[in-house]
């Protein structure tokens, strides 16, 4: 039997100045007015990548392609606070990138290329 998980891909936030800055961030959220349950401090995450619901099968197909990317360890700097699908309903809330934005969008391009060899 092949079963599916719901699976994504993301960058873990070691960083405590970082993960206190998002954290102020969450205690001014109107919680009740948005219907949302938080992220625990813990697993306060940047998604690269979404998957949904992904066969167990092809985790391992992932893995060995992600294995593949390589890069340098980059500093980061919040800036922007936003929401999707829309900020009138938002199901995620997000944070935005000031510094080094760009070395966030070259990592998620490189692996954008390795899983795009599995279709």
């Amino acid at each position: 039997m092949n079963s599916d998980v719901r699976a994504f891909l993301s960058i873990d936030i070691d960083d405590d100045a970082l993960l206190s800055r998002i954290a102020h961030i969450q205690q001014k959220l109107d919680l009740k007015a948005a219907k949302m349950k938080l992220v625990e401090r813990d697993n306060i995450h940047f998604t690269l990548r979404f998957f949904g619901d992904t066969p167990v099968s092809k985790l391992e197909l992932m893995h060995t392609e992600l294995s593949k990317v390589q890069f340098a360890p980059f500093t980061i700097e919040i800036a922007g606070v936003g929401a999707f699908p829309s900020i009138k309903r938002p199901r995620v809330i997000w944070v935005g990138l000031a510094q080094n934005a760009n070395l966030m969008i070259d990592l998620k391009r490189e692996i954008d290329d390795y899983l795009g060899n599995l279709g």
